[in-house]
């Protein structure tokens, strides 16, 4: 499991996710009941817990009912290792209930998870209808669908990402890119977090999770690194270290293209601005993993005074690692950190090496 419950920064009340949420909260008088941790895997639930067993698909052509009752699948509570549930894909609403598992089965699982202490539980209205009243514990009615457990998850976990450089690289496998640019902030004098699936730390310690990602653990991950005292935090954004959706709530920084993943445009500068971006892939990317193309993230890209920089502060000639420090170099100029600064810290590296 991947969780957040001692450590999580913000309680939350049901009436709270009543009334921010657009959900329903049967009986009314719960509203004042604190909940202390989020999770979607029954193995996870403990006192305090919200019990997430239905969530709504983000897709809005199928808008199935996604059901996660098998133990395995993730929640927030306040251990770093993840688990990971089959996904059963339903259709329409009606069909979805027609084909859950049977009653007794979701009874059981709903039972279960009262004993273990689940403060509520929230579930989609076909669903509620037919169960909540065999509940003796609070529910939440409604669905939340993944930009708004996104939102939920992040502002219980302190919106980490707010007090965090994020850097991520977009591509089909970036997780030797992000390694590359987690060690060149690291040789900028920046304590940095990687989330990738070759590596996920947080400074010089092992995060416990399997890849790919899914929201629930990026937010602890998050978490886990800024209570470390990371600056920056990595992410490589490919299907083999993130699950779709896996972004939703976090506020990127500053995004790169590794070479060979898209063609490079020679510029620095807000989204708006870059129209030779090869936009239509970009929103792509940012709507199946969740984040925001916001006129605050920064899209990066080498350019002739980064190659220059790279050429310069290199002692090969092999154009392949010019282009990398270079997008490396580009990356944490579109981060505000100041030409001079990176070229004398590249200078003192090199001399130590």
């Amino acid at each position: 499991m991947s969780a957040l419950s001692e450590s999580i920064s913000q309680r939350m009340t049901l009436g709270y996710l009543r009334s921010h949420y657009g959900l329903k909260l049967v009986p009314n008088y719960a509203e004042e009941v604190t909940i202390t941790s989020f999770v979607d895997d029954l193995a996870s639930v403990r006192p305090g817990s919200l019990y997430l067993p239905f969530l709504r698909d983000i897709d809005t052509k199928t808008d199935q009912l996604r059901l996660a009752l098998t133990e395995g699948s993730q929640g927030i509570s306040d251990d770093t290792e993840s688990s990971h549930a089959a996904e059963t894909d339903l259709g329409d609403s009606h069909d979805a209930i027609d084909s859950m598992p049977g009653a007794e089965d979701v009874s059981n699982i709903l039972r279960q998870a009262e004993l273990r202490g689940a403060y509520a539980v929230l579930l989609p209205p076909e669903i509620a209808k037919r169960y909540s009243g065999e509940l003796s514990i609070p529910a939440l009615v409604g669905d939340l669908d993944a930009a708004k457990l996104g939102q939920v998850l992040s502002k219980a976990a302190g919106d980490p990402s707010a007090s965090l450089a994020v850097f991520a690289l977009v591509g089909e496998d970036t997780s030797a890119a992000a390694e590359q640019l987690a060690d060149f902030l690291h040789t900028l004098g920046n304590p940095v977090g990687l989330l990738s699936k070759h590596k996920l730390t947080s400074l010089d310690r092992s995060l416990d999770m399997e890849v790919p990602l899914n929201m629930f653990d990026v937010q602890r991950a998050l978490s886990v690194c800024l209570e470390d005292g990371a600056a920056a935090v990595v992410i490589a954004v490919d299907s083999a270290s993130m699950q779709a959706d896996a972004l939703q709530g976090v506020h990127i920084d500053v995004l790169g293209v590794p070479a060979g993943q898209e063609q490079h445009s020679r510029a620095i500068g807000p989204v708006g601005r870059l129209h030779e971006m090869r936009h239509n892939r970009l929103n792509s990317v940012a709507r199946h993993y969740g984040f925001a193309l916001s006129s605050q993230l920064q899209v990066a890209h080498p350019s002739d005074m980064t190659d220059e920089i790279a050429r310069q502060t290199m002692h090969s000639d092999d154009p392949s690692q010019t282009e990398e420090l270079s997008l490396n170099i580009a990356m944490t100029m579109a981060a505000g950190v100041k030409r001079s600064h990176i070229r004398s810290a590249l200078e003192a590296s090199q001399e130590l090496t």
